[in-house]
């Protein structure tokens, strides 16, 4: 297995922050000269900027690189570009909007340093500095229904700052719009997640990216984590239920063809619902097929792990 390097990857993906960048800069660089004892790269993502955030970011030195998207592709998919091109066993993510401080994620890299047994820290926003009715409201209410959803402990889905260990992305990426409940992801999955109090401030630059079309997506987010839930834990009944249901919807179908036809509101058999229930009927074979498939990966997966363990 290759060994990565020890060390520290911070990502920010940004869009449209000149303003607060090097603020940033300068309170990563001050971090890096309090603990020298730490490697450090720092990944920019300028996710289609149209001011001037790419003429900043090539004024960087090393440890500071930039990676430049044509066309914006959204926070997770930068984070994970971000991500395949990193080096360290460790990677710290914040926002570039300047409200998340970057001395958090030294914090965050020391508790995991110390405790082998963690593989996430995931920030708190303590003292949250954003307005209560367009931001604090419905992100409470967004976590509250969550958490009863999902029945997860993650407190603060929303937080940007956090510290994983590399093999927790290798295992779920950052795909889609994962980022707002990547936390959650990661608990369902098994890993052990810490979550502690971290600097939040307010916004000083440019404008927030995110309206009320986030909460829809949110809630989409919410709904696809409490299927993967359900799946990764009792995909028998998931898939068997599913199966079921259309095993019922087929019979259902054929039955009120041949009634209409015994009953002579019909002189022939319906087509259409004998077709329909032909192609219910072998959704409901292939879905009991996956659930069998996915029953047999996951106990293989367990078996492995636990060779690996001893």
């Amino acid at each position: 297995m290759y060994k990565w390097e020890e060390g520290l990857s911070i990502i920010i993906p940004c869009h449209n922050e000149s303003g607060s960048i090097p603020e940033l800069v300068k309170e990563i660089e001050n971090s890096m000269a309090i603990n020298k004892d730490i490697a450090v790269e720092v990944i920019w993502v300028d996710d289609a900027s149209n001011d001037e955030s790419f003429q900043i970011f090539r004024s960087l030195r090393p440890p500071h690189r930039c990676l430049k998207n044509p066309v914006r592709i959204g926070q997770s998919h930068s984070i994970q570009k971000a991500f395949e091109n990193s080096k360290y066993k460790f990677i710290g993510i914040i926002d570039g909007d300047g409200q998340n401080s970057p001395t958090d994620l030294f914090e965050m890299l020391h508790i995991l340093k110390h405790d082998t047994h963690l593989d996430f820290i995931q920030g708190i926003r303590a003292g949250r500095k954003d307005r209560f009715f367009s931001r604090k409201f419905p992100s409470y209410v967004a976590n509250r229904m969550a958490r009863l959803m999902l029945k997860t402990k993650i407190q603060d889905m929303g937080c940007a700052t956090k510290v994983v260990r590399r093999h927790v992305i290798d295992e779920i990426p950052f795909s889609g719009e994962i980022h707002r409940i990547y936390p959650v992801h990661a608990e369902i999955t098994g890993f052990n997640i810490k979550q502690i109090p971290v600097t939040h401030r307010e916004r000083k630059y440019g404008y927030t990216k995110y309206g009320l079309n986030r909460i829809l997506k949110f809630f989409i987010d919410i709904l696809f984590a409490r299927f993967r839930f359900a799946v990764a834990t009792k995909p028998t009944y998931v898939f068997g239920g599913l199966s079921l249901f259309f095993f019922s919807t087929s019979v259902t179908m054929f039955l009120v063809a041949i009634t209409l036809r015994v009953l002579n509101i019909k002189d022939y058999l319906d087509g259409a619902l004998v077709i329909g229930g032909i192609v219910v009927f072998m959704a409901a074979v292939f879905t009991a097929f996956q659930a069998v498939v996915v029953e047999i990966i996951l106990n293989n997966k367990s078996h492995l792990s636990q060779r690996e363990d001893h």
